[in-house]
């Protein structure tokens, strides 16, 4: 199927297995500590990081503009599908997806438009992501970006959002939502 072209695809360069690697170490001590370490990541390697925490490792991330975030509390949510329009927790399982998140200062900038999808066709084939994400023009003169903050959760009372049906295809949502 052809998306229009607003939609993005993830940006090329998947790591090697060698970087998969290093990631699945960084991640194993990380979990091995038993705390809540930051976990730093070269800048350049952020997205991939967080993308084969979500890819391979399953993990459910919530991108926040607060640091040091210790409870996670759900709050009343504020969108046009009833998934995602009640009080949760909410998470993404996609690194780039919850990268928007964390740093979109939507304290500030309440209205934003965004999405993250795969579609899946009868044979079961499902595509790379996909992404819309897009702010108000005039929101852009007041510097809507803030550093933010990308929380690996356990997901097990989280719930994914459930597929829905376009045409011939499956869409898959990858937000995930804990009462």
């Amino acid at each position: 199927m052809e998306l229009p072209d607003y939609w993005l695809s993830r940006p090329a360069g998947e790591p090697g297995a060698e970087v998969r690697g290093a990631f699945d170490r960084i991640w194993d001590a990380a979990v091995a500590s038993g705390d809540c370490p930051m976990v730093e990541v070269d800048p350049s390697l952020r997205w991939q990081f967080l993308c084969h925490l979500a890819d391979a490792r399953g993990a459910v991330l919530h991108g926040s503009g607060r640091p040091g975030i210790e409870v996670f509390e759900p709050r009343q949510a504020i969108d046009l599908r009833e998934f995602g329009n009640r009080k949760a927790v909410y998470a993404a399982g996609d690194g780039i997806w919850a990268m928007f998140f964390a740093i979109v200062d939507r304290d500030r900038i309440p209205s934003v438009t965004n999405a993250c999808i795969r579609l899946a066709d009868a044979a079961g084939n499902v595509s790379p992501p996909r992404y819309v994400f897009s702010i108000s023009r005039s929101a852009l003169p007041l510097r809507p970006w803030r550093s933010g903050t990308v929380y690996v959760l356990s997901g097990e009372t989280f719930e994914l959002q459930p597929p829905l049906r376009l045409g011939e295809f499956e869409v898959r949502i990858p937000q995930l939502a804990s009462p």
